[in-house]
């Protein structure tokens, strides 16, 4: 099969993806607008019973140790936050999406799911570390592989899950998959996003996630850095038997070489300790991410 037919498969399979729903496009509408408030959000959630459970499930969870149980909506919104109810719809859609299409849960596909919950976690434990708003990083985590699911659907005999939904993407692998498939999964799942209407910051996140001195803005940069840097650590918690250090910084050295140089040059401190302390929180957050998971699934 030539490059060009590979990519008229691949644009035929994001044109045959399902639009995002209508209430998830006026959830996005509502949250642009600093003038919503939480009432003008309900109201946007009401058509989908499926997602009112879902937000008022996640409030009262152990994710936000609340003393009290939520059972108005509207305080769910309050305890959550605008953007945190925008990532569960988009979420959802893309579930949904997944779904309608038939993708086939088996291992591989499985350890991906976790692998980009945990990638998730891990951007915005470090951009809560950093001091910085975490949902973006939240949702930039959970959505920087999705290509790697167009690729599967696409080419179901080709792209072995095995092969390429589990493994860490080093320079060399992007090649590969380029060369192989006419698209890389980064540069993949930006188009099916922008497809999709999403966020400009969150496409950028998700094309340069292995490449971030290319995206363009300085913060945008730094997001991809921050998604890079997550997406090892959900790699190395996922393959590691242990949870000693040197196995840590060892992957770190082998896999992203060059990370504490861009780190340095976007201005912000490196620290060992830090890198460390981030993997043992992730590693013993693993089951709070099957929780999530769970949640945002049913």
């Amino acid at each position: 099969m030539t490059q060009k037919t590979k990519a008229e498969q691949i644009r035929q399979q994001i044109d045959s993806f399902p639009i995002l729903p209508a209430t998830v496009s006026r959830i996005m509408q509502v949250t642009a607008s600093p003038e919503s408030s939480a009432d003008d959000l309900m109201q946007a959630i009401l058509p989908d019973q499926s997602l009112c459970f879902t937000v008022l499930k996640l409030a009262n969870s152990v994710l936000f140790g609340r003393p009290q149980r939520i059972d108005s909506l509207t305080a769910a919104i309050t305890v959550l936050g605008f953007d945190e109810v925008q990532s569960i719809a988009l979420i959802k859609a893309m579930n949904n999406s997944f779904r309608e299409l038939n993708l086939v849960s088996t291992a591989p596909v499985e350890q991906f799911w976790e692998h980009s919950f945990l990638t998730a976690m891990a951007a915005q434990h470090v951009a809560q570390h950093l001091r910085l708003a975490s949902c973006t990083f939240f949702m930039a985590g959970l959505i920087h592989d999705i290509g790697k699911l167009v690729m599967l659907l696409t080419f179901k005999d080709e792209y072995a899950p095995e092969e390429w939904m589990t493994s860490f993407s080093t320079k060399e692998r992007l090649a590969t998959e380029q060369q192989l498939f006419a698209f890389n999964h980064a540069s993949l799942g930006e188009q099916l996003l922008r497809q999709w209407n999403f966020p400009e910051n969150l496409l950028s996140a998700v094309e340069f996630h292995h490449t971030p001195a290319m995206a363009q803005a300085p913060l945008e940069q730094f997001l991809a850095q921050v998604i890079q840097l997550a997406d090892l650590l959900s790699y190395l918690c996922i393959e590691s038997d242990t949870n000693e250090d040197a196995d840590v910084i060892n992957g770190l050295q082998v896999f992203l070489p060059d990370l504490i140089t861009r780190w340095h040059s976007m201005g912000m401190t490196w620290s060992e300790e830090h890198f460390t302390n981030w993997y043992r929180w992730l590693c013993k957050s693993r089951e709070q991410s099957r929780v999530i998971r769970e949640i945002l699934s049913a």
